[in-house]
Parts: C-alpha cells; sequence; structure tokens
C-alpha cells in the first residue's frame, strides 16, 4: 500500500472529476449543457439565498429578543 499524502489524493480525485467533465461536455449537446448549467446555477442561487434570508431572519430573532 503506497503512502499518498491528502494533497495529491484532492488533485487526483480532482482531475478524475475534470476528466468526467470533459467527457460529458464532448458527449452532451451544447443545448443540454447550457439547460444543466442554467438549472445548476438556479439551484445554488436560490439555495444561497435561503441561507441568507435564514440567517438575516434569525439575527433579526435573536436582537428582539
Amino acid at each position: 500500500m503506497c503512502d499518498v499524502s491528502t494533497e495529491e489524493w484532492m488533485f487526483h480525485v480532482w482531475l478524475s472529476y475534470v476528466v468526467d467533465f470533459c467527457d460529458l461536455v464532448s458527449s452532451v449537446h451544447l443545448p443540454h449543457l447550457l439547460i444543466i448549467l442554467a438549472s445548476t446555477v438556479f439551484i445554488s442561487s436560490t439555495y444561497s439565498y435561503r441561507i441568507m434570508s435564514f440567517k438575516l431572519r434569525s439575527s433579526k430573532l435573536v436582537s428582539y429578543l
């Protein structure tokens, strides 16, 4: 069993994800890729908005108490 540092392992995992993503891009047509990208951006933006609004509400609640 070889002794691999955590950074090397993370780099290999990241590299495998990049290779998989490049294979996906080459196999998927551009409209499908744009739909996937748009839905990912939309989901992440709504998720971050919910987190921010929850933090604002909780801080207002704490300030009321």
